[in-house]
């Protein structure tokens, strides 16, 4: 439940920040505490944290900082901040340092992939660059 001035926060917010319709962000705040048992927080941080990780438009440390300092201003809005809510918080803060951690085997992956497009166009480039030496050779001295 969002009493009045956690609302008001959270309408600032998207309304001055982001630059949102009053009216979208009124009726998204409806929907969501009309709706609020059908949403699982652990699960929509963590699709928020892997989509933020995996967006290179997204510096997830700096975005993940902002949401959480975000949803601390709204749940200490109305002057008292219940253990639902610090649970809460403690659970998204999980879930986006969790989708922050180095996965070392997704990291050798990639770079295995780029290593081998790297090497394969070299590769690739060194036997035009050997065909066209071996002709100009072969061209200069008749064979």
């Amino acid at each position: 439940y969002f009493d009045q001035v956690e609302r008001d926060v959270i309408s600032t917010f998207f309304v001055e920040k982001w630059g949102y319709n009053p009216e979208f962000v009124a009726t998204g705040i409806d929907y969501i505490q009309q709706h609020i048992a059908d949403f699982s927080i652990r699960e929509l941080a963590k699709a928020l944290a892997e989509y933020k990780k995996n967006n290179p438009d997204c510096e997830h440390k700096a975005m993940s900082r902002e949401i959480i300092d975000f949803l601390r201003e709204v749940i200490e809005a109305d002057g008292k901040i219940d253990e639902l809510e610090a649970m809460s918080l403690d659970s998204i803060e999980n879930a986006f340092n969790e989708a922050n951690k180095f996965d070392i085997k997704k990291a050798l992956k990639s770079n295995i992939s780029t290593a081998g497009v790297a090497v394969t166009n070299i590769a690739l480039g060194a036997g035009s660059i050997g065909s066209s030496v071996k002709s100009k050779i072969k061209k200069w001295y008749g064979n």
